[in-house]
């Protein structure tokens, strides 16, 4: 054997795939180790033995015709070429393979080298990745509660759920490559709100808002849009993901329970059933533990402290008389003075500039919300919830009850000139 063709030896045992070669006829002249590895036969029980060994039975009888043109008219066919490949292992089990030819010049002819790949790991997790893609297809198509779709960069509708056709009336073939800009108002077009949008998401990652939308009827209906930005790995924009779920009537059931809080609110005058019916008005929002409602004293520039309501047989709660609270250490005063919501989910992370208030020590008490009390002359205070549970209160719970502050504030702006007005006659 020359050193030529001990290096070519050599060099075909280091391929990291089968490798056979094979004359014109079809019989195998060499063969490395890795194809004792992927077909089960020894590089013995190959060598002249015709290549179609290593087909699938059903594939051998269209193989000679195969090679024949192949030879024909030799040249270098690489792999992944898209053909549907097989062979066939000793035990007669078969596998999937991509084949690369090469042919090879020889004083006696020519001769086909081929490299055979097993790509049965690579096929399940293609055959995964398209079953996961399928299941989710379907699952997003037959949403019918929440219009799903997806947008290109510019704002083009790309795909279309029978949730979206349910909720805004257009059918795929009426909207796909239409601008999404023609499920707002004129108003909304007017001030470029679509483009706002996305611009927002792009910049963001996410946007989020409720609000009217338009049906193909032109009908309106409220809204509950999420945009969330899609990106490559290296950070350029794809496109976007919008889910727009219609709660109309979710609006209108909460428009009704706020106008029944109104009237239960401002129906009493007197302090002390004020305060109770702010207690009942709450907790058909959220069940709660503890509850208070924090108004601003301007002769001590604190927050007075008048206790709602407490979870049953907790008598020790009930019994505590108004207290005082500074402005500058504590969750209420945080509240009054920036006239936000301030939310505390209970989580172990959570760190506040400012001390918890002694429930949280001694009541085992883990989540808590404060909403500002804003009426006309400014704010009033701030209205105070807690729960043993932590989490028990969420951002939903948070809108809500902002809304409901806001006619609280008025009520007890109410309340309190009565109340003053009662003082002023007594002094008559």
């Amino acid at each position: 054997m020359s050193q030529g063709d001990e290096k070519f030896r050599r060099l075909l045992e280091a391929a990291p795939d089968a490798m056979v070669i094979v004359d014109q006829s079809g019989r195998t002249l060499l063969a490395n180790s890795q194809t004792e590895k992927a077909f089960g036969y020894t590089r013995e029980e190959l060598l002249n033995q015709p290549v179609e060994i290593l087909i699938p039975e059903k594939f051998r009888d269209r193989h000679p015709k195969h090679r024949g043109d192949y030879n024909s008219a030799p040249h270098p066919r690489p792999m992944g070429i898209g053909l549907e490949l097989f062979g066939r292992r000793k035990d007669g089990t078969t596998f999937p393979v991509e084949i690369s030819l090469s042919p090879l010049e020889e004083p006696d002819g020519v001769l086909v080298t081929a490299a055979i790949r097993d790509v049965t790991e690579r096929k399940q997790v293609e055959e995964a990745l398209h079953l996961s893609h399928e299941r989710f297809r379907l699952l997003v198509e037959e949403v019918k509660d929440y219009a799903i779709f997806m947008l290109d960069p510019t704002g083009k509708v790309l795909s279309w759920n029978e949730g979206a056709r349910r909720i805004k009336g257009y059918t795929a073939a009426e909207i796909v490559g239409q601008h999404f800009s023609r499920f707002y108002s004129s108003e909304d077009l007017e001030r470029d709100k679509p483009n706002e949008e996305l611009a927002s998401a792009a910049a963001e990652g996410r946007w989020e808002e409720e609000g009217w939308r338009l049906r193909k009827d032109g009908s309106r209906f409220w809204a509950d849009v999420v945009i969330t930005a899609l990106h490559d790995k290296d950070g350029n924009l794809l496109g976007f993901t919008k889910v727009t779920r219609d709660i109309t009537e979710g609006k209108r059931a909460r428009e009704a329970f706020l106008l029944e809080v109104t009237k239960a609110l401002l129906s009493n005058l007197d302090i002390r059933q004020l305060l109770s019916a702010v207690a009942s008005c709450v907790r058909q929002v959220k069940p709660f533990d503890y509850a208070t409602l924090a108004i601003y004293d301007p002769p001590t520039k604190m927050l007075r402290m008048h206790v709602l309501e407490a979870s049953d047989g907790d008598d020790a709660i009930r019994s505590e008389k108004e207290s005082l609270v500074s402005l500058g250490d504590s969750p209420a005063g945080w509240t009054y003075t920036m006239r936000k919501p301030l939310l505390l989910r209970g989580q172990a992370d959570e760190k506040w500039p400012f001390e918890m208030p002694p429930q949280f020590a001694h009541r085992s008490l883990k989540s808590g919300c404060w909403i500002p009390l804003i009426g006309g002359e400014g704010v009033l205070g701030t209205l105070n919830m807690f729960s043993r549970r932590a989490g028990n209160f969420t951002d939903d719970d948070v809108n809500i009850l902002t809304q409901i502050a806001g006619q609280v504030a008025i009520a007890f702006g109410n309340a309190l000139a009565f109340q003053r007005l009662s003082e002023l006659k007594d002094q008559l």
